[in-house]
């Protein structure tokens, strides 16, 4: 025998395939009455809503889903939900924020950061300058080598101090620790990649084969100084000859000008 649940579900899909869908609406919201936790009563009633052209309550009951689904941790899903309502409402930025989060989940960073983009942009657009700084540091949890994201929070800490819209010393000072600690960490992989490079060319060669590289290297150096010092001497060369010029028609001015 079915249940309380299982007969109001049945009434109400005989309802929508009448086209009755406003009926329809009212037995499925009967149905979550008495398990409000059914993803699939949820997205029944949202594609109800949608026929119906009445999109806020589409969109509630698409979050309710996608909400539902985070929870059990079907974040593909949700994130199918997310982009329903972003077809929607493209403006519903909040949406990207829980799309960035399942993406996360997912490993999938790219998608994660585009979407913290996109939420970031936005609130700078209309001068939501601390929402915007919590959101780049976000994107900095999530890429901390990134040098253009570090330099953003920077010049979004500058903008939100000279506003007065509150204390972001904490932000700035990690910010720059995250910075220092990047351009050591770029230095020491430099260094290790050239002092690497000559390590491995040392070993591969033979004594008499590095001592003759080095010895042509010293030949290049010296080639290289010595044509340095031809050219030196003859711009100096060219110098004074146009000094000389320049004092000779001087004088000749000053003469005749007396």
């Amino acid at each position: 025998m079915p249940n309380e649940k299982e007969k109001i579900v049945a009434l109400a899909l005989r309802l929508e395939q009448k086209g009755k869908l406003a009926e329809a609406v009212k037995e499925y919201q009967k149905s979550l009455e008495l398990d409000s936790k059914d993803s699939r009563i949820h997205t029944k009633l949202a594609e109800l809503f949608i026929r119906l052209k009445i999109f806020e309550k589409a969109i509630h009951h698409y979050l309710e889903t996608a909400k539902l689904f985070t929870r059990d941790g079907f974040y593909s899903k949700a994130l199918s939900r997310y982009r329903r309502v972003l077809d929607l409402d493209e403006g519903r930025y909040d949406v990207c924020l829980l799309m960035a989060d399942c993406y996360q989940r997912l490993g999938m960073i790219s998608d994660a950061l585009e979407n913290f983009r996109r939420v970031a942009y936005n609130y700078e657009k209309v001068n939501q300058l601390k929402e915007a700084l919590g959101v780049y540091g976000k994107m900095a949890d999530l890429e901390p080598r990134n040098p253009a994201v570090l330099n953003k929070i920077l010049d979004l800490c500058k903008k939100v101090e000279a506003q007065n819209l509150g204390d972001v010393s904490d932000i700035k000072e990690n910010a720059l620790k995250l910075l220092a600690r990047l351009e050591a960490q770029v230095l020491q992989e430099g260094l290790a990649q050239e002092q690497g490079a000559v390590a491995t060319e040392a070993i591969l060669l033979k004594p008499e084969e590095r001592i003759a590289q080095l010895e042509k290297k010293i030949s290049e150096l010296e080639n290289s100084l010595s044509k340095l010092r031809n050219d030196f001497q003859k711009e100096l060369l060219e110098v004074r000859n146009e000094i000389k010029k320049l004092t000779g028609r001087f004088a000749k001015r000053l003469k005749r000008e007396k």
